[in-house]
């Protein structure tokens, strides 16, 4: 796990608790919060939905609101970290 790069925005929306996980050719992956946007001053989420179901960015893997910042709370930078694809529902 690398370095914490906190809020950023990115693809028009806003991510908190990110966490640098690598470079590929389209730009940096990363860990964090579901993206949203800023509307009167409140963050609203979008693709809450897609989480754990489907893919919904350009690589980065993303966590709920919570998860995120219970992820940043524990302090991953140097943990070793594998990802593994999601198991199918078996019949």
């Amino acid at each position: 796990m690398g370095k914490y790069w906190g809020t950023f925005h990115a693809f028009g929306t806003y991510a908190d608790e990110g966490w640098y996980l690598f470079d590929d050719p389209t730009g940096s992956i990363l860990i964090h919060s579901a993206p949203y946007e800023l509307v009167d001053g409140k963050k609203v989420y979008e693709d809450l939905d897609a989480l754990g179901n489907y893919p919904a960015s350009h690589g980065c893997i993303r966590l709920t609101p919570d998860d995120a910042r219970w992820f940043t709370a524990w302090k991953p930078q140097g943990v070793p970290l594998v990802i593994l694809p999601k198991k199918k529902a078996s019949g």
